[in-house]
């Protein structure tokens, strides 16, 4: 039977347990990115139980999104996901070294925001900037085709732009190393409220002991690269 479960009924750590029970609409297997199918599952019951307002950072073509967006659907939450989307461009990537592509943002930024191995690049994330569309065109392109566009409000641009308000659930997927999560929890601060859930993609422990130098969580959980953690204080960079 389906889900119907509050924060209060379901701590985090019985996440990774429910996941199995877990049954949605999934994103279509030709929607790139690297969101495991736990992870994918553990998003889509985040929004499920969000009962306030939803932000993502870092939606790629939509994998992510397509799952939040199901889950506030199919709660009837009546709010639309916030996404918010750089729109990086074949510009803003060049080798950092031999073998390594670092992503650069702003184009003119002389500090990479992430490094990847060339094949990595080529592989995953080249396709899909030199593609028709570009990211976003790709990313509307598969909401319109999960039947979810008017579910989501896209902002184009840097998460930082948008007018700050205080969402009950927020994805990352712009903490994939240290210089990251020192360059955005500042600002992300900014977005997040006590007692909301902060959930980050590609996260391991070292990047968990960052994260801990902004937040702290009165609970957490862990499934697969993806970190949740429930705010219960926001802290002054350590």
């Amino acid at each position: 039977r389906s889900l119907r479960c509050t924060p209060r009924l379901r701590p985090l750590a019985t996440i990774p347990a429910l996941l199995p029970r877990i049954r949605f609409q999934r994103p279509a297997a030709t929607v790139r990115g690297w969101l495991t199918p736990n992870e994918g599952a553990a998003l889509y019951f985040l929004a499920r139980i969000t009962r306030g307002i939803a932000m993502e950072i870092g939606p790629w073509v939509g994998r992510s999104t397509i799952c939040l967006a199901r889950g506030l659907s199919d709660s009837g939450n009546p709010n639309r996901l916030f996404s918010c989307e750089l729109d990086a461009t074949i510009d803003n990537f060049r080798e950092t070294a031999p073998g390594m592509i670092g992503f650069f943002y702003p184009v003119e930024n002389q500090v990479s925001m992430g490094d990847c191995p060339l094949a990595e690049f080529n592989l995953g994330i080249k396709p899909v900037i030199t593609g028709p569309g570009g990211i976003v065109g790709q990313l509307k392109e598969n909401l319109q085709t999960a039947g979810l566009s008017d579910r989501v409000e896209l902002h184009l641009g840097d998460f930082r732009q948008a007018p700050p308000r205080p969402f009950d659930l927020v994805f990352c997927d712009a903490m994939h190393n240290e210089s990251e999560i020192v360059r955005n929890c500042p600002d992300l601060k900014r977005f997040v409220k006590i007692g909301g859930i902060l959930a980050c993609h590609d996260t391991d422990a070292g990047n968990r002991s960052v994260l801990k130098r902004y937040f702290v969580f009165s609970e957490e959980t862990q499934v697969d690269a993806l970190f949740v953690g429930r705010i219960a204080q926001l802290l002054e960079a350590i």
